[in-house]
């Protein structure tokens, strides 16, 4: 991949890795929240990757989850 930044996710659909992935983006939603930045859609995608899990649609779980860490790191600071 030439000049691209695309996120590689990985090939599976395994529970455990979507079970790993829902806990990192928990991680990252509850630091971005503690350091002040809007999380709204970032807790909105956390919504859905636990719905996702709880249905079964592993691969869906993990694209979402992923989405939150992305989320995560361009959230900028909550009005107050």
């Amino acid at each position: 991949m030439s000049g691209t930044s695309a996120v590689m996710l990985p090939e599976t659909s395994n529970v455990e890795s979507a079970r790993t992935w829902i806990r990192q983006a928990t991680g990252s939603l509850q630091e971005a929240k503690a350091r002040g930045l809007n999380v709204h859609v970032a807790k909105a995608a956390l919504t859905q990757a636990k719905k996702a899990f709880k249905a079964a649609d592993y691969r869906a779980a993990v694209e979402f989850a992923n989405q939150v860490v992305q989320l995560c790191a361009s959230a900028t600071l909550a009005r107050r």
